[in-house]
């Protein structure tokens, strides 16, 4: 009996992405930011900072600081693999209210007007005093114009949602891609009064409990060492993609938010 092994190699050029962190959703009224590391490298990001001016926080820093609020983890984790979301709490989001605003991710806190320190950036609203980083964003290539705003959620249980469609390179998140959606990483153990309806939920998938009042969506990933729950008041579809690797737990069940 002759037995040939056959191995195939490919090469997948991405270097642009090395170690990409990305904000990926923002809850205003929640005050809280779901990012996404859609790079190849497992990155730390302890150390980085929010920056809504004239707010700003280190991420690890759960404590407050005077008028900058403390940063909380709701899921994921600051040490972040390829693929992965980390859901960060921080009540500053909301700092200029729910209907204008920005979000900036840095590489390190101070530094705000350092193309290399940005790593990613959000403008909400019609622009009112306050706002102020936009400038880097634009020079970074992060932002398309000083005067380009996503519309605020009009509604306090949706999110601004990235649009993975018109998402490309890394580095185009102008007004073009972002939409007010049901929240999806960050919609976990909510009230009933802002349970949402439906949620798609796809990529690696945090340890949590997710609920939805009628139904939830997912091909994610339930990766080693996690704990995940669906709880749907209608349905649950597992599409085709979606995986629960070894040794991690998954279970789905048919009720109503708590």
């Amino acid at each position: 009996m002759r037995v040939i092994f056959l191995l195939v190699v490919a090469f997948i050029m991405k270097a642009d992405l090395n170690g990409q962190i990305i904000i990926n959703e923002v809850n205003i009224s929640g005050n809280w930011v779901e990012l996404q590391n859609v790079g190849l490298d497992t990155i730390d990001i302890s150390l980085y900072a929010l920056c809504n001016r004239p707010r700003y926080r280190v991420v690890s820093a759960t404590t407050d600081a005077g008028s900058n609020a403390g940063v909380q983890v709701i899921s994921g984790s600051l040490n972040m693999a390829p693929g992965d979301y980390t859901v960060l709490g921080w009540d500053n989001i909301s700092f200029h209210g729910t209907t204008t605003g920005e979000l900036g991710l840095y590489e390190q806190i101070g530094g705000y007007t350092n193309v290399n320190n940005i790593q990613d950036y959000l403008q909400w609203g019609t622009g009112t005093p306050g706002i102020g980083r936009d400038g880097t964003a634009v020079n970074a290539g992060l932002w398309d114009s000083t005067s380009s705003f996503v519309a605020a959620p009009t509604d306090p249980n949706y999110s601004l949602g990235l649009i993975p469609s018109n998402y490309s390179g890394g580095t185009d998140t102008d007004s073009t891609d972002w939409e007010e959606q049901s929240p999806t990483q960050g919609a976990v153990n909510m009230s009933p009064s802002n349970c949402p309806i439906d949620q798609n939920i796809t990529g690696v998938i945090p340890s949590d409990t997710y609920y939805a009042s009628s139904n939830i969506m997912s091909d994610g990933i339930v990766s080693m060492t996690s704990s995940v729950m669906f709880v749907a008041g209608n349905e649950i579809l597992l599409n085709e993609g979606f995986e629960v690797e070894l040794s991690a737990f998954f279970e789905a069940s048919i009720g109503s938010c708590p």
